[in-house]
């Protein structure tokens, strides 16, 4: 973990996460457009749909990084000697 602590914000703050956010970012205008299109270009349709669509998309995302995370604190960290055991 090395110094990613408890602050509720810092999933943004790693690669990980800014990957997520360009992710639902390209997500949610894509369904944008693609409800406006399909609405005969209603641009509340598209204000609508591309949030929802992205919001959708980042909660799962971020609830997989932090479990990774948790995964990762309570996984004993095994010191290999370079010693083969027979």
């Amino acid at each position: 973990m090395q110094g990613l602590g408890g602050n509720r914000w810092q999933g943004f703050r790693t690669i990980a996460g800014m990957v997520a956010v360009i992710t639902v970012v390209l997500a949610g205008s894509t369904v944008g457009l693609i409800a406006g299109v399909a609405f005969n270009y209603s641009l509340v349709a598209a204000l609508i749909a591309g949030p929802v669509v992205a919001l959708a998309a980042l909660v799962p995302l971020m609830r997989f990084q932090r479990s990774a995370w948790e995964r990762a604190n309570t996984t004993p960290i095994i010191a290999d000697d370079g010693e083969e055991s027979s």
